[in-house]
């Protein structure tokens, strides 16, 4: 199975500067499927960089999130990643 490479994934999510918390998070569970195995250490680590980047709560530092997309349109993204990182179905 070929995976979209980290650092792909790291320039879209500072791409889209106006995801909301919930939509971060569920762009954490998705990496943490599709790149990595879960629990990963790298991972953990990379995760924990991006939220800290982007002022999540309980995380110092960082600017706010503000704004986000529908969860349709977000939803689309996610999907237009992994088609493009031919990925496996996300469960």
């Amino acid at each position: 199975m070929k995976c979209i490479s980290r650092a792909g994934l790291e320039d879209y999510i500072f791409k889209n500067k106006y995801l909301n918390h919930t939509e971060i998070n569920t762009v954490f569970q998705i990496l943490q499927r599709i790149l990595l195995r879960p629990g990963d250490q790298k991972m953990h680590k990379w995760s924990l960089k991006i939220a800290e980047s982007w002022g999540v709560p309980g995380n110092r530092g960082g600017r706010s999130v503000t704004g986000g997309y529908d969860s349709d349109h977000f939803k689309s993204e996610l999907l237009f990643i992994q088609r493009n990182a031919n990925v496996a179905s996300i469960p």
